[in-house]
């Protein structure tokens, strides 16, 4: 199966990084230490692959239109931090999105299959962790950066899901 174009499937490649940026503030959380930073997650990442995508879509409620498409784009995430704010992007020839947040506050999201959810994420371990809260459902994204890879997956185990982005030099700025 293929991946979708929500940002929510990560991997990644260290090349065309700044090296004359300023160190990113330490970002503190609940359960993470004082060290833990966005700045593993900072960069433009193409998306390479994904498994069990469109039953994952299938559980959340999106349509089979929608879900063609979802398993056909290719998309392209930009993770960028600003002080205490994160934002993603995400880019495909399906939809253009961004979703700017603080970690650890709850913020209203419409997600790419339109979806109008209550959205958190937190920094746990060196794992971005996104919750999404919608008509009684919840579902758990965690990111995390594998071998200079951004792998993400969904942890319930009834649609679990896994993809990959790799990391590109095409960095716009000071991302973090």
């Amino acid at each position: 199966a293929s991946f979708h174009s929500d940002g929510t499937s990560p991997v990644a490649s260290e090349r065309g990084r700044s090296q004359n940026r300023l160190a990113p503030k330490p970002v503190r959380t609940q359960s993470s230490s004082p060290e833990v930073t966005m700045e593993p997650f900072c960069g433009t990442w193409s998306f390479v692959e994904s498994q069990n995508f469109d039953e994952y879509m299938m559980a959340i409620g999106v349509n089979i239109a929608m879900r063609k498409v979802g398993n056909l784009t290719k998309p392209t995430v930009v993770i960028s931090t600003e002080g205490e704010h994160v934002t993603i992007q995400t880019k495909s020839t399906f939809k253009d999105t961004e979703v700017a947040f603080i970690l650890g506050e709850e913020f209203d999201e419409l997600t790419l299959d339109d979806r109008h959810a209550k959205t958190n994420f937190m920094l746990d371990g060196g794992k971005l962790i996104q919750v999404q809260k919608w008509d009684g459902k919840e579902t758990k994204i965690v990111r995390e950066i594998v071998d200079d890879q951004m792998v993400f997956g969904d942890i319930e185990d009834v649609r679990s899901t896994a993809g990959m982005y790799s990391r590109t030099g095409e960095n716009e700025g000071r991302l973090c």
